[in-house]
């Protein structure tokens, strides 16, 4: 019995240590600000708002400079042709809010903005007596481009000569989804060789690191060295820098939904760095990936090739991309968390059941059904343990009282009346620690998947990716009154935090210690109060799992009966 108190003490502080945190310090979004800019073509736009990071733009800032056109299904926006920048790309495919006029999500944004979000591409010399004196490109060069409009059926060219008469090349072309291919050349007409290395740079400025979370990663990732590398902003703004040397790999900045990010196949090798720059005005995090040294010989010409990610984690994409490119685990952009073994198979099936029925809402609940019926074996088992360890308990007090002043013989006792009932009495525990990862890979999934961001459920939850927006404190929208945010307990939390009581009071109890009754019966409270500021598709899927356990429970009760 002891045993069994133990885990559920334990698995209840886990649990409030775990979650609790994020209530404590939750994570912050920037502040939402009225803006219009001015786009390439010199009209203005509508405002751009705050949503997962997305970039927000002051009102009294334009897009500077020339510019190429981007122009696919899946994207729009430009390249500044001053520096060869690309700091302009916006997801068609998506919006800010489910509001029909909001302004379609801007990924990326120029350095003159509010919060820039941008990536750059360059060589850089190195330094040798042997290597021809020559001016690189900077990002105040000017580029000339070929094409006033880059489109997934035609590629733009990008050029700038040096005062000394050496070409740089950007062939850049795009598909139809939010991969762009981006080439270096470098064309040597001097007489003597050039020495020289390409990088890339991704760049995110602004005040970031107030928006870590401890429940999903956003900030530095890729998968270099064989292994994948998270760096929230605060701890890259507390190191030096890290440094990977990889065979192939990718890196670049993640929000929950996007992510900027340059890669480069199996066979290449490379370098890469993450850093906080401190010395610039605002704070700066910038990922880079460069590749070997590179001895271009006169009248000769040099190459190097990225693959530039910029969008929505598009599981299905970023798996075809994969394939395409050759690319090493682009699905871990998206975070599966340490269960990944788990999360993935079941966002598949998920996607697939909500592809077949044609409703996510619908596919989340069937899901969980199949879920429930998969791990019923798992709870008959443990229902009958603690039945038994129930109708146990008196000879167990019995037995206590008569060796209260001997453990030894006292735990002896308690065994041999575990052997003589042939009860295993972590019979209990054990199948609840094989179901728990199960129903918490399938809350991870929910709470990752962008099929979730702005789908509705049925009644007046319009946004499952958002938390509820009922409140019982002004009983549910009939009193024409807004709580501040900590009385923001909507109808979903209240029936989830109702059914995980009624659940409560149809389960065998695995002790009768007060201490122990006092605290589960708490739970629902907390759990209420506390999951009523998560997104409204994950307190459903707790409350509809918890409907189908009483379900499950009632039935294992009349049998037990």
């Amino acid at each position: 019995m002891n045993e069994q108190r133990n885990f559920f003490i334990l698995f209840f502080v886990m649990f409030a240590m775990f979650w609790g945190y994020e209530y404590m310090f939750p994570t912050q979004t920037p502040v939402e600000a009225e803006a219009k800019v001015v786009g390439a073509a010199g009209l203005a736009e509508e405002p751009r708002s705050s949503a997962s990071h997305v970039i927000v733009v002051p009102k009294d800032v334009a897009l500077r400079g020339q510019r190429v056109l981007i122009n696919t299904p899946s994207l729009k926006g430009s390249i500044n042709l001053v520096g060869a920048r690309f700091d302009d790309i916006v997801l068609k495919k998506y919006k800010e809010s489910i509001d029909a006029r909001s302004d379609q999500v801007h990924l990326l944004n120029p350095e003159n903005t509010d919060t820039p979000f941008y990536a750059e591409f360059s060589w850089l010399p190195l330094h040798s007596t042997a290597s021809a004196k020559v001016t690189f490109p900077s990002n105040d060069s000017e580029w000339v481009s070929n094409h006033t409009q880059l489109t997934e059926t035609q590629p733009v060219k990008l050029s700038w000569t040096s005062p000394e008469g050496v070409v740089f090349e950007r062939l850049v072309s795009v598909d139809e989804k939010q991969m762009l291919t981006v080439k270096e050349i470098v064309r040597n007409t001097q007489k003597k060789e050039i020495q020289l290395f390409p990088q890339g740079k991704i760049v995110r400025i602004g005040e970031m690191a107030a928006a870590d979370s401890k429940i999903l990663h956003e900030g530095v990732v890729g998968f270099l060295g064989g292994k994948l590398q998270e760096i929230n902003y605060a701890d890259l703004e507390s190191s030096a820098s890290y440094d990977f040397a990889s065979q192939g790999g990718w890196i670049g900045i993640t929000d929950k939904y996007w992510m900027a990010a340059l890669a480069l196949p199996s066979e290449v090798e490379l370098k890469a760095k993450a850093y906080y720059n401190d010395k610039s005005a605002r704070k700066t995090y910038v990922t880079e990936l460069s590749g070997k040294n590179v001895t271009v010989l006169s009248g000769d010409e040099t190459s190097f090739t990225y693959q530039f990610i910029a969008g929505a984690k598009e599981v299905n994409l970023l798996d075809d991309y994969e394939k395409q490119y050759n690319l090493s685990n682009l699905d871990l952009a998206v975070d599966f968390g340490w269960l990944y073994f788990l999360t993935k198979p079941m966002y598949h099936i998920l996607t697939f059941l909500k592809n077949l029925i044609g409703n996510f809402a619908l596919a989340i609940l069937t899901l969980t059904v199949f879920v429930k019926l998969f791990m019923f074996p798992l709870v008959r088992k443990s229902s009958s343990s603690m039945s038994g360890m129930k109708k146990l308990q008196p000879e167990m007090d019995r037995v206590k009282s008569m060796h209260a002043d001997d453990p030894a013989k006292r735990n002896q006792a308690i065994m041999e009346l575990y052997k003589k009932h042939k009860i295993n009495p972590a019979g209990g525990c054990l199948p609840m620690l094989i179901q728990m990862p199960v129903f918490f890979a399938l809350y991870k999934v929910l709470y990752i998947s962008i099929e979730m961001r702005h789908t509705p459920f049925w009644g007046w939850v319009h946004d499952m990716s958002v938390p509820d927006p009922t409140t019982i404190f002004n009983l549910f929208g009939l009193i024409p009154w807004t709580p501040p945010a900590f009385l923001m307990i909507g109808l979903w939390p209240i029936i989830m935090g109702a059914t995980m009581w009624l659940q409560q009071r149809l389960t065998p109890q695995p002790t009768a210690d007060p201490a122990m009754a006092k605290m589960m019966m708490v739970m629902p409270l907390f759990l209420t109060y506390f999951m009523s500021s998560f997104p409204a598709g994950l307190v459903i899927y707790w409350a509809w799992s918890n409907i189908l356990t009483i379900i499950q429970q009632a039935v294992l009760n009349r049998k037990t009966a």
